[in-house]
């Protein structure tokens, strides 16, 4: 990471602007002949009492200098100026009881104060581990007695205060098992270890299939090193901000550990496709990953794409009812799709099912809106079947650099209307058209529709075979928008009278 000057001064300025500025607002008179809100040492106590507090080299209260301003200092400050509300309860505001009694509450305040900086420090340490379920705002925290009664049924080691962030996490992790992604909402963690280690790993985070019924969690059976495991690794989710632990279910429960981990959990093999909750109901990966997942998204992103390298010379997507393949393109789009295609491709079959029933895509859907076949198409030199149906609007040229080409099949894309010249180049077996409606072929490619040349099987017309070949050139079904011509001749006689017109 390249180190910029400007973003430290900019921060190192920030920080200083903080601290002065808290002094301004509380050690200065708001008004002359006023007293200041407190004095110097005392804010500078405050700000010490924070855990999260930068002191400089010299602490000394008097004199020692504070390099960053901690981020509950301004809480501790709320409750030093909520004494004057108890003293206000006890005696008449500004009265000398009222002064006597608010000089006590405030002596009292700075002399329990390390209680306040442990129990902070208890809390700050605690919002990072699962185990806690108590509130994390400290804002929301109404006073110092209600803060120790958020933590004060939590044990945590003087070791465990002072890890830092990326050893609490690594001593949360079960051993078999890898956190892959931490952020705001989720946690993922990744097993892949094909030893009693990570089975050990998946019946922990399943429970011991006692708090999930996920079969790779139970003890007794080898789904998890017969079924899963052999194919792919397995990856857990957690909901970090889920502060209800999930509770054992079924018998012998009077004997299980609880894990502690949150009830909102999941997990997901790619090699299977399966995507289960905690109740081993299936779950829709699409919906999650562009809702409450999203920050995932791109994450797994990687996951689909490494499953993408393990494509074949033959590459099949019925969408949206495609397994894995579908849900890469109902996530990150057609383009990218194609761009995760082996160069080596040879049998390429896209189907897409349009409508508006169950397993159908709306043919207005943002998904197929604009769809072109990318130029990037040319690389696959080995093509030798090309299917697409239901999507295709525009079939680029680049498409004729693919010399291997033996059969274009390009049924029901109602929204083709024309096709590149040079396929008339190209030395292909078949050019099915079938049903697209508005699609109006090339002359030069009718010009090349001889027997044992090309031929275009569309319309309703028969699908002729090779050996049904006549002399006489012939189109099956072409379709011109003005009828339906079964040789060569009516065609061109039908497209000079038009262009004579």
């Amino acid at each position: 990471m390249a180190f910029n000057f400007r973003d430290v001064l900019s921060e190192l300025i920030i920080e200083g602007s903080r601290y002065d500025i808290f002094m301004t607002k509380y050690t200065k008179p708001k008004k002359k002949g006023k007293k200041a809100m407190m004095s110097t040492e005392q804010l500078k106590a405050i700000m010490l009492a924070d855990p999260t507090t930068v002191p400089g080299d010299d602490v000394d209260i008097d004199t020692g200098e504070i390099n960053k301003v901690g981020k509950y200092t301004q809480w501790i400050i709320k409750q030093f100026m909520g004494l004057q509300q108890e003293a206000d309860k006890a005696y008449a505001y500004g009265s000398p009881d009222w002064g006597v009694k608010l000089e006590l509450l405030q002596k009292q305040f700075f002399e329990d104060l390390y209680k306040v900086t442990d129990n902070l420090l208890m809390l700050d340490r605690l919002k990072t581990m699962k185990k806690y379920k108590g509130e994390k705002d400290i804002n929301k925290i109404k006073g110092t007695d209600a803060l120790f009664d958020e933590v004060k049924d939590y044990n945590i080691s003087k070791d465990e205060l002072t890890m830092s962030k990326a050893e609490r996490q690594e001593l949360e992790i079960h051993p078999g098992s890898t956190l892959v992604f931490e952020g705001d909402k989720w946690q993922v963690i990744k097993i892949e270890q094909k030893n009693p280690l990570g089975k050990e790993a998946a019946c922990y985070y399943g429970g011991q299939n006692k708090e999930t019924q996920w079969c790779t969690s139970a003890p007794g059976l080898n789904y998890y090193e017969n079924t899963y495991i052999p194919k792919g690794p397995l990856y857990v989710i957690l909901d970090k901000t889920d502060t209800e632990v999930s509770k054992p279910r079924g018998s012998g429960v009077e004997n299980h550990k609880q894990t502690g981990l949150p009830k909102n959990r999941y997990q997901f093999h790619f090699e299977t496709n399966n995507f289960m909750d905690i109740d081993d109901r299936s779950v829709d990966i699409v919906e999650m990953l562009s809702g409450t997942m999203t920050e995932l998204k791109e994450f797994f992103k990687e996951k689909f794409m490494t499953d993408n390298d393990k494509m074949t010379e033959q590459v099949s997507l019925k969408y949206p009812q495609g397994g894995a393949l579908g849900k890469f393109v109902a996530l990150y789009g057609f383009v990218e799709f194609f761009n995760t295609l082996p160069d080596n491709l040879q049998h390429l079959d896209i189907t897409i099912k349009t409508g508006t029933g169950y397993g159908q895509v709306k043919a207005d859907s943002s998904i197929l809106a604009g769809f072109k076949i990318p130029t990037s198409i040319s690389r696959f030199k080995q093509l030798k079947v090309l299917h697409i149906s239901g999507i295709l609007k525009e079939l680029p040229p680049e498409v004729c650099q693919c010399k291997s080409l033996d059969f274009i099949s390009i049924p029901e894309n109602p929204n083709l209307k024309d096709l590149p010249d040079c396929i008339s180049t190209l030395d292909i077996t078949a050019l099915n058209v079938t049903g697209d409606k508005n699609l109006i072929i090339p002359l030069p490619i009718m010009e090349n529709v001889w027997c044992g040349k090309p031929f275009i099987v569309g319309g309703e017309f028969e699908t002729y075979s090779l050996n049904g070949c006549k002399d006489e050139p012939f189109v099956v079904g072409y379709l011109d928008g003005r009828g339906d011509y079964k040789t060569q001749k009516e065609a061109e006689a039908a497209l000079g009278e038009t262009e004579e017109n």
